[in-house]
C-alpha cells in the first residue's frame, strides 16, 4: 500500500492545484465542520460481530468555489474542490481503531437556487489508525489487515443558505476502507452516515448560476492501451505475490461527462500457482476476459467502472465475472496513468496502478 500512497497523493494534489487555474483576484474559500453519525455495513458474515455500536465522526474541510470559464467548470456548474480530514469511532473501537483519514473532494451542485443548492460529492484519500488484524493481538478483525488504507467517500446532499456567509450542509455519505488485497485480510470495511454541519464563506456567496454557452459535442472515438502491475498476498502473514494486467479497449466519448465502450484484458497473478499440483505453467497464472466499461469524465480524469467475463482460465481458482473501479488521469495528448481495484463479486483481487497510451479518432 505504501508504494501507492505517491500516485494516490498526487492526484490530490492535481484535482486542488487545476481548479485555481482562472480565479478572480477576489477568491471565495470555505470553511465547513460536519458532525456525522451512522453506523459500519458489514458485507461479509465473517465481520458481522465487528457492528457492536453506533458510528460517531466529524470532518473538517477547506475548499475553494471554482470559477472562470474553464469549460469543464461550466459543464458541472462551477464545482468547489478542496482538502478535508475525517475522524470516527466505528463503535467497536477496541477491535477497529479510530480512524483518521486525509482526502480531497471535488463538490458538484446538481442544480443552484437562490436559497438551496443540492449537490453530490466525490472523495478520496488515505486512512490511518485503524487497527489491523493481528493472529496474536487482534484476531478478531478480519475487515483490515493493514495500517494504511484507501478511503473512500460518496455523498449526495444540499446546502441551506443562512446568510451571505454561512450556510447548513445536510448529506448521507457511504464510506469505503480498503487496501485492495495488498496485505490479507481485506474484506474491507463500509459505512453510512448522516451528516450535518455548517459551512463559512471569506466572501459572498452568489446561488444563483449563471447561464453558460457550452458548445454542442461531437462524439470521439477513443482507443487505448494499458499496462499496470501490483503486489498482493493470499493467506495473512503471507508472502506478497507479483499481479501484471494488459488491457486494450475501444471508447466512445458520447459527451463533455461520459465514454463508454469494449475491452479485452490478460491478467497474470502468481497466487494461482498455489492451486496448481503440476509443475508452475505460466499457463496457470494466466486469465484472459473480456469486459463493458464506462467511464465519468471530471477535467482530465475519468472514473472507471466495468464488468468483465473470463473466457481464459486454467487454474482451479475459477470466477465468472469480474468487476474494476479506478481512476485515470491523461497528463499528455496520448498517455495517462490508471490506479484501480479488480474484484469479484466486490471482493477485491488486487490493486493495479500503471500507464497507458490512447489515441483519438
Amino acid at each position: 500500500m505504501k508504494k501507492i500512497i505517491p500516485i494516490i497523493f498526487f492526484i490530490q494534489i492535481h484535482i486542488f492545484s487545476s481548479a485555481q487555474g482562472s480565479l478572480p483576484d477576489k477568491r471565495s474559500y470555505f470553511f465547513e465542520g460536519i458532525f456525522q453519525y451512522g453506523s459500519i455495513l458489514p458485507h461479509r458474515i465473517a465481520i458481522k460481530h465487528l457492528r457492536t455500536g453506533p458510528l460517531f465522526g466529524y470532518e473538517f474541510k477547506f475548499g475553494i468555489q471554482t470559477t472562470g470559464n474553464n469549460l469543464w467548470k461550466k459543464i458541472y456548474n462551477q464545482p468547489e474542490v478542496g482538502f478535508g480530514f475525517y475522524g470516527a469511532n466505528l463503535g467497536n473501537s477496541l477491535v477497529l481503531g479510530n480512524p483518521n483519514a486525509i482526502y480531497s473532494f471535488i463538490r458538484i451542485p446538481i442544480k443552484r437556487g437562490r436559497k438551496f443548492i443540492p449537490f453530490y460529492q466525490i472523495a478520496t484519500g488515505l486512512t490511518y489508525n485503524l487497527k489491523p488484524y493481528d493472529p496474536v493481538v487482534n484476531p478478531e478483525n478480519l475487515a483490515i489487515g493493514s495500517e494504511l488504507n484507501q478511503y473512500i467517500n460518496l455523498s449526495i446532499g444540499g446546502r441551506l443558505k443562512i446568510n451571505p456567509k454561512l450556510c447548513l450542509i445536510n448529506e448521507i455519505g457511504f464510506t469505503h476502507f480498503s487496501n485492495g488485497a495488498v496485505k490479507k485480510p481485506n474484506i474491507g470495511i463500509n459505512s453510512f452516515s448522516y451528516k450535518l454541519g455548517l459551512n463559512f464563506n471569506t466572501v459572498h456567496q452568489e446561488f444563483i448560476g449563471r447561464e453558460y454557452e457550452i458548445p454542442d459535442f461531437e462524439p470521439l472515438y477513443e482507443f487505448y492501451f494499458f499496462y499496470g502491475a501490483g503486489l498482493r498476498q493470499h493467506y495473512p502473514g503471507d508472502e506478497f505475490y507479483f499481479t501484471s494486467t494488459i488491457s486494450t479497449g475501444l471508447l466512445r466519448q458520447y459527451g463533455y461527462k461520459g465514454k463508454y465502450g469494449i475491452g479485452m484484458d490478460v491478467f497474470y497473478d502468481e497466487t494461482l500457482y498455489i492451486f496448481v499440483d503440476d509443475e508452475p505453467f505460466l499457463k496457470y497464472a494466466l486469465k484472459q476476459g473480456f469486459f463493458l466499461s464506462h467511464e465519468f469524465i471530471i477535467f482530465g480524469f475519468s472514473i472507471v467502472t466495468q464488468l468483465g467475463v473470463y473466457t481464459y482460465q486454467k487454474s482451479f481458482a475459477h470466477h465468472t465475472f469480474y468487476n474494476r473501479i479506478g481512476l485515470k488521469y491523461k497528463f499528455s495528448k496520448h498517455f495517462f496513468t490508471n490506479i484501480s481495484i479488480k474484484s469479484h463479486s466486490a471482493k477485491a483481487d488486487f490493486i493495479e496502478a500503471g500507464l497507458g497510451y490512447y489515441f483519438l479518432k
